[in-house]
């Protein structure tokens, strides 16, 4: 996040008014990473919530400090997890327009447990819900605002994001 954030302030120092972060391809990350980002980019309040496996929901929110410029996410198939949840908190504060195929739909997090006899099991253990209490996995992923297939003419996906910062300026 502190290289994302870096590159977003340096974009600043040299004029950009508005923003496309391309997340298609991306398998997700670090949960820490997507809380930096997502706190550097969103007003106050939640930015997505945790489900452990008791059930129990806590809140994830960000501070006042924001980056209100005009933004678009670019997802694709292949926008896994974190990924998911970063465009889907942008979407449900309104704060980017999402552009692209739907994604995945991961909003789990696993853990393997070893078994005494040396096998071992992968258990989902944690749920992600965006901030409008979403569960993508359910939802079946993000459902962009603008669904726009790749074409074999260009990449349709980016050139529509790019038209939309560019409205919004």
């Amino acid at each position: 996040a502190d290289a994302a954030i870096a590159a977003i302030e340096n974009l600043l120092a040299q004029g950009a008014r508005g923003f496309v972060f391309d997340l298609r391809m991306n398998p997700g990350g670090l949960m820490t990473e997507l809380d930096a980002l997502l706190d550097y980019l969103l007003p106050s309040g939640v930015m997505y919530y945790v489900v452990d496996e008791k059930g129990e929901s806590t809140a994830v929110e960000s501070d006042s400090v924001c980056l209100d410029l005009p933004m678009a996410v670019v997802v694709n198939a292949d926008t896994f997890a974190a990924a998911e949840i970063f465009a889907a908190a942008l979407q449900d504060y309104n704060w980017a327009d999402i552009v692209g195929d739907r994604t995945t739909g991961k909003s789990r997090s696993q853990q393997t447990i070893e078994l005494s006899d040396g096998s071992a099991i992968h258990l989902s253990t944690t749920c992600y819900l965006t901030p409008r209490q979403i569960d993508l996995t359910e939802q079946g992923g993000v459902i962009p605002d603008q669904e726009i297939a790749l074409t074999e003419t260009g990449d349709t996906q980016l050139t529509a994001a790019l038209a939309t910062v560019q409205w919004m300026l």
